[in-house]
């Protein structure tokens, strides 16, 4: 993301460094840096910003997200064997899981039942308490209520949500709780700390939260995003 005046004249790094300072302290960390237009204007880009905020804030069906345990932050991950566990803090293609709501298309809500499809084409299954993700079924035991924490049913669900999942026998699952490190299960219909799950939007592009002094010179010069002159004017 290369940053540049209307002009196409360089901008000082200094200068570079407050306006994304200054835009992100204003976004949410799951944005993407890679979707913003910088300006010559701090306040000019900000403003863009809020229009790509407006735009890509909830998740929706067909996501790539990761679910992650706020206390120890341990993911949730799935092995080829089909083994589903918490012990790690990667954040790789064993992480990743493709978000699909039962109704299909559209942004995802709090109440919702949805499903998680592992990188290796099996969907995340509750068989009794034992959590796995052997098949590649989408019945009743793939299914999962999502439930964002303190929201009402219907509420959209952004990037860094805290949510819980409910199974088909009406137990939620917990990961890597202090009685049994690493280990995924549904085992109670609880709705305390070690139910909660994070739940992260996965993006190639790195984001606001990523932005640290080690990497500044790096993201400069990946590439110019520009937007049409509507947006930008």
């Amino acid at each position: 993301l290369r940053i540049s005046s209307r002009g196409g004249r360089r901008i000082p790094a200094r200068r570079q460094r407050r306006q994304r300072e200054v835009a992100c302290s204003l976004l949410p960390p799951s944005v993407p840096l890679g979707e913003m237009r910088w300006s010559s204007s701090a306040a000019m880009a900000v403003a863009t910003l809020a229009r790509v905020v407006a735009a890509a804030t909830y998740l929706k069906h067909g996501d790539v997200v990761y679910l992650t345990v706020p206390r120890s932050r341990h993911r949730v991950t799935a092995q080829s064997d089909g083994s589903v566990h918490a012990k790690w803090n990667h954040q790789g293609l064993w992480q990743r899981l493709t978000l699909e709501r039962a109704e299909g298309a559209g942004e995802l809500r709090s109440g919702d039942t949805v499903l998680f499809k592992a990188w290796t084409g099996k969907r995340v299954t509750a068989q009794g308490v034992q959590v796995h993700a052997k098949w590649n079924h989408t019945g009743s035991w793939e299914r999962f209520v999502i439930e964002a924490k303190g929201a009402e049913a219907g509420a959209p669900i952004a990037p860094e949500s805290i949510v819980f999942l409910q199974a088909h026998t009406d137990k939620r699952i917990d990961a890597d709780a202090p009685d049994s490190p690493g280990v995924v299960q549904a085992r109670w219909n609880h709705k305390g700390a070690w139910q909660e799950l994070l739940i992260e939007k996965h993006s190639a592009i790195p984001r606001c939260a990523d932005l640290t002094s080690g990497n500044i010179a790096d993201l400069l010069t990946v590439k110019t995003v520009q937007l049409p002159a509507a947006i930008s004017a």
